[in-house]
This record gives C-alpha cells, structure tokens and sequence, in this order.
C-alpha cells in the first residue's frame, strides 16, 4: 500500500435462507442456512430470541485490508447486527415451524395475504474485537428478498421504491423492505441478502497526503 492512499472498502455480502431456523426463542445460536461473501467469514450464526427480532454474529471478518486487526488474533473479531420483524393487519409475526420461513399470524392462510403487511428493518449494527475501526465506520441494508409459497403479485417496498413480483426484488441498499399483499395474494418471506461496507475514517497520513497535493495544484495554478 502507498503510504498516506486510502484504503478501499471491504464489502461483506451476507445471504440468508429461510430466515428462521429452529426455534428463535429458545437455545443457543443457530447454525447460519445462508451464504456469506466467499473467503470473508470462519462462521455466522443466527442468534435466537424473542420475535419479532432476529440477531446475526458474524465472526472471521478480514479486514486487514483496511489497516485493522483483530485482538485475539486472526478470526475473532465479531461483527454483529439485528433484523425487526413487524406487521400490520394480522396478530404477529411468525416463522414456519416446518420451513422457517417468515410470515404473519392471521388471516386464511397463516402467511402473508389479504392486505397483510410484514416489514424487515435493520435494527443496528457493532463490531467487537478489532482494533483500528468501529461501528461508525460500518454500513448495512438490504439488498434483495425473496418470496415462497406465492399466489398473485405482490409488492416489495424499499428506500428507492416498490416493486411487483411474483418472486423475489433485488435494489440498492436498503435499511428496510416491506412485503405488501393484496385481496387474494399470499406470499412467505424465503430469503434476504444484507449488504455490509466497512470504510474506515480517513488516516491522519491519508488527511495529510491530501493536503499536501491540494496545496501543491494550488501553487501550479
């Protein structure tokens, strides 16, 4: 690295299926059923606990890259943050006992329908263990979800927008998405993908560089 350069962003992208697992109220951290950025993660878990909240721990980020290190050594820094469930026009947010998919209590058909709505917000996000960057250098959103169990259109809602599909959405990152039914529609959360960007404040050196080529264009002119 050249000194005083600053360093590029390290982007995690986490993809998780079935978002439930188990049970999510009970127990010790669940085995992760998605897929993380290849050669990012040692491991993530699902961390139980009450619905409508659903905790992740990421461990084995490598941000070396950034200038950062992990105090226990490489693979023990941990990356942590939590999906909120909510709803509007049934009882509660639910999970498949069977699939482990998302849904809302209620209605006919106990998932996502008649005008029902179930909501996925990112509900925080901190880094413990690395010495060199914090969690105000780190970014997080949604950046797709996907439908099961489907009859009619549906519409997903993002920061950017809404799409109607019969399947799945993908968008710019998002610190929500909202799954909307209509009169007849059905539809099961499967699948969502979180995006996390770690970019570290600017080093004093990198500050300095910068001000050094600033001055100097300056006296060019």
């Amino acid at each position: 690295m050249v000194a005083g350069s600053l360093q590029a962003a390290v982007v995690i992208t986490v993809t998780d299926v079935t978002p439930l697992t188990g049970d999510p109220n009970n127990g010790p951290p669940n085995s992760f059923t998605g897929t993380t950025t290849p050669g990012i993660f040692a491991s993530a878990n699902e961390i139980p606990g009450e619905l409508p909240n659903l905790g992740y721990t990421l461990t084995g980020a490598d941000l070396t890259s950034l200038g950062a290190t992990e105090f226990g050594g490489a693979g023990t820094g941990v990356i942590q943050f939590q999906v909120a469930f909510t709803q509007t026009g049934g009882s509660a947010v639910q999970e498949s006992a069977t699939s482990g998919k998302v849904s809302v209590t209620g209605g006919n058909s106990n998932r996502i329908d008649d005008g029902e709505t179930l909501t996925a917000t990112i509900a925080g996000i901190s880094i413990i263990g690395y010495d060199g960057i914090d969690g105000s250098d780190l970014s997080i959103g949604f950046t797709y979800a996907q439908l099961s169990n489907v009859t009619g259109t549906l519409d997903i809602t993002h920061e950017a927008g809404t799409v109607a599909t019969t399947t799945d959405a993908t968008f710019d990152t998002s610190s929500f998405f909202t799954i909307t039914s209509g009169a007849g529609e059905i539809a099961a959360l499967n699948a969502y993908t979180i995006e996390i960007t770690a970019v570290p404040e600017p080093s004093a050196a990198a500050l300095l560089g910068g001000l050094c080529m600033l001055a100097l264009l300056r006296r060019r002119r």
